[in-house]
């Protein structure tokens, strides 16, 4: 199946709904606060002798690799083949694991009789 994602195409204007995702957000934020004192013993501060910019530029890197990954498993989700998709994906993978265990197999058997 092609995939139906197009990141260039714009999504359309939001709809009113209930709830505040700025309050989620927010104590979301305290949260990972309260994790980083109890991990780090100090909440994060400026000059600590960290990198902020590469912190923050791998961690961007996460997170566009967590989007794709929801946005290839919403798509797999709506379509019905995609578990069919996967097994015959595992079961190819598994048939080249033994072809090349054949292989090296028959590459020691080889090694050994040319060695005696």
């Amino acid at each position: 199946m092609a995939d139906e994602f197009d990141a260039s195409k714009p999504e359309p204007a939001p709809r009113k709904e209930e709830g505040d995702v700025w309050q989620e957000v927010m104590g979301d934020m305290e949260g990972r606060r309260g994790f980083g004192i109890n991990k780090y013993g100090t909440p994060l501060q400026a000059h600590n002798g960290r990198d902020s910019l590469v912190d923050a530029y791998q961690e961007a890197l996460d997170l566009v690799v967590y989007l794709r990954q929801l946005i290839i498993e919403r798509r797999d989700a709506a379509d019905p083949t995609w578990q069919d998709r996967r097994i015959k994906h595992l079961e190819m993978a598994v048939n080249q694991a033994r072809f090349e265990r054949r292989q090296a197999e028959d590459a020691l058997v080889a090694f050994k009789e040319a060695s005696s």
